[in-house]
């Protein structure tokens, strides 16, 4: 084989591996992650006041439906109290999942770009965070992107692709 035959075998190998790799979250505390059994999913802010509530939604029922061992998720109405005009701060939201029992509270950022033309696709992303009870801190933090013709479904493909990394810790280290 010559040598740029090899390299362009190369390229294409190399090419193929990264297509498959997403970027690691933000952050990642993977014992504080894997104490959490009961988490309630609060308000995501946004500049936009709809969009937060369906990226909340989106994650929500994303959870919910994924079945995760030994997991139990619940979205809390009197949590969407503190999405008022100031957000709440992961301490806020800490002292509110304690009141409920919640071992960490599920909450974030959304955006929304709506297409430019009528045939084009909306932009979305959603940055997943989930707080800690216990101390405050934020345990995760992970963005994911989507596009689609579809706004719900761009906000469950952004909520899912955030979620995947948390998703894949609780099913490989708990048992059904």
């Amino acid at each position: 084989m010559n040598a740029s035959l090899r390299l362009m075998v190369l390229l294409l190998a190399t090419s193929a591996l990264l297509v498959g790799c997403e970027p690691e979250p933000t952050t990642y505390n993977v014992p504080s992650l894997l104490a959490v059994h009961h988490l309630l999913v609060a308000p995501m802010r946004s500049s936009d006041p709809g969009v937060g509530p369906v990226a909340s939604g989106a994650a929500f029922v994303h959870l919910a439906n994924a079945a995760l061992p030994q997991l139990t998720v619940a979205e809390t109405p009197i949590l969407w109290r503190l999405s008022g005009a100031s957000p709440a701060t992961p301490q806020d939201l800490a002292a509110a999942g304690q009141q409920f029992g919640a071992d960490a509270v599920l909450t974030g950022v959304s955006q929304c770009v709506p297409p430019s033309t009528e045939k084009g696709d909306s932009q979305v992303a959603v940055t997943v965070q989930i707080v800690s009870t216990e101390t405050g801190d934020i345990i995760y933090e992970h963005t994911g992107q989507s596009t689609d013709k579809h706004l719900p479904t761009a906000f469950t493909q952004a909520s899912q692709a955030a979620l995947k990394p948390f998703e894949a810790l609780v099913r490989q280290n708990r048992k059904p």
